[in-house]
């Protein structure tokens, strides 16, 4: 499993002060056997776990790119957290002391893992099981209202950790949004399916092949990526939100798209977490290959997941669009399901659930700016969803050339916001624009 994933290791460094250096954002760092050393962990890797260590004191100046730092099986390790670590897990593992530089710790059959407060240098014992053999048993600690608070964590869907207060709140919001979603479409609450895969028709005899007549496919795709089984300890279900447009005939790029994650715990400071989503799709195979590039400032290096599937009519008559998925920057991969979603009856109000789909029109300058800045056409993925409170969108990366500056941004990331790049433009004031655009049938 080592190998397939391409780890950078560092292994037996005992009896004296060791810089460990490391400069590949997307390989992960698997440190083992070390013994009464110093290990002084500086650069950028993909996550970090230490295993099999003892006696050694860990100086973490590492950003980590999946923001996570695991400790198995190690006894008398004091961690020193000069960089914000997201996630710190700690399994079967005695004496353990790390300074409060994180986000959430998880710990599992574990003796004395204590908690250094650096505020005022106070030192919290995290709670432990008196059982040894309690594999199932596992505590969440994080920050909260400025003290450390320490729960008994509860697993609920494929494995993803939480606590029973976080669950409890988690469930109001679905209950929330599932009694909007019966109200708008006349159905029962009590009707209403508990996961969202159970929407999705399994595969079988009754799905059909998609013949692309239309120009294209779009509109707003809800359902889940689960990790493989191997990976289900440590990797949550993540729900697919996406705002995505198949066009076979658009050439190079013949999928795209955006989504995002709600409360996001992968990147600090990020309570909404954007995604771009490109790729192709093939009119006579109807399969699909798409990358998914999460776009924040804090993100260091690029951070995306790789999805290959295929696109069917469903025996409800929806599309649905299944597959696998893949990080090679974590070494990790699993399965996907989503479906399309209907669109909103023509006597509803529309905005009570979302507006998504293929957008198309043009960004007009205004008459004074027209003989530097030309006329944009616009073709944008777009959801507008109300109920989440977040609008997400996304067009195809525009091709470069002086005669198109307004759709050339250096980015991807901001490619309807980017300001102009051009070094003859930048001290001009913002240019006005008139943005003509209607929802592509």
């Amino acid at each position: 499993m080592l190998g397939k994933i391409n780890i950078q290791i560092f292994e037996d460094l005992k009896d004296g002060e060791y810089e460990v250096k490391v400069n590949e954002a997307h390989r992960p760092i698997f440190v083992s056997g070390c013994s009464k050393a110093t290990l002084l962990v500086r650069g950028k890797g993909a996550k970090m776990v230490v295993n099999d260590c003892n006696d050694i004191e860990l100086v973490m100046e590492c950003a980590l790119f999946a923001g996570t730092l695991e400790f198995v099986r190690c006894s008398h390790v004091n961690v020193r957290l000069v960089t914000t670590v997201p996630t710190v897990t700690v399994d079967i593992s005695e004496g353990v002391e790390l300074s409060d530089n994180f986000t959430h710790l998880y710990t599992n059959r574990c003796k004395q893992v204590t908690v250094r407060q650096s505020s005022d240098e106070a030192v919290f014992k995290v709670l432990e099981t008196e059982e040894q053999d309690s594999a199932d048993v596992q505590f969440f600690t994080c920050h909260e209202g400025g003290r450390l608070v320490c729960e008994r964590a509860i697993r609920e869907g494929a494995g993803y950790p939480t606590t029973a207060k976080k669950k409890a709140e988690a469930d109001a919001r679905d209950e929330i949004f599932l009694k909007r979603v019966m109200e708008t479409f006349g159905a029962s609450s009590t009707s209403a399916p508990t996961n969202v895969l159970d929407q999705i028709p399994e595969q079988g005899p009754t799905e059909q092949a998609v013949e692309f007549a239309p120009m294209h496919l779009s509109g707003l795709w809800i359902g889940e990526a689960i990790p493989d089984e191997e990976f289900q300890h440590c990797v949550p279900t993540n729900p697919i939100k996406w705002s995505l447009t198949l066009s076979p005939s658009q050439g190079e790029v013949s999928a795209f798209g955006a989504g995002y994650f709600d409360d996001a715990a992968d990147v600090p400071g990020q309570p909404v977490l954007f995604y771009l989503l490109q790729g192709t799709c093939c009119a006579n195979t109807n399969e699909l290959l798409l990358r998914k590039t999460y776009q924040s400032d804090q993100v260091s290096g690029e951070m995306y997941v790789d999805y290959k599937g295929k696109l069917s009519l469903g025996s409800d008559g929806q599309y649905v669009l299944k597959g696998s998925w893949c990080n090679t920057a974590e070494g990790t991969k699993g399965a996907f399901a989503c479906r399309l979603e209907e669109p909103p009856r023509a006597a509803e109000p529309v905005l009570q659930t979302h507006l998504s789909g293929l957008w198309m029109g043009e960004a007009v300058p205004d008459e004074g700016l027209q003989h530097f800045i030309p006329t944009n056409p616009i073709k944008w993925s777009l959801a507008l969803s109300p109920s989440s409170q977040v609008t997400f969108s996304a067009a195809p990366p525009p091709i470069r050339s002086r005669k198109s500056l307004a759709l050339s941004p250096s980015s991807q990331a901001s490619w309807l916001v980017s300001p102009l790049r051009d070094a003859s433009l930048l001290a001009r004031p913002p240019s006005p624009l008139v943005l003509l655009c209607a929802l592509a049938t």
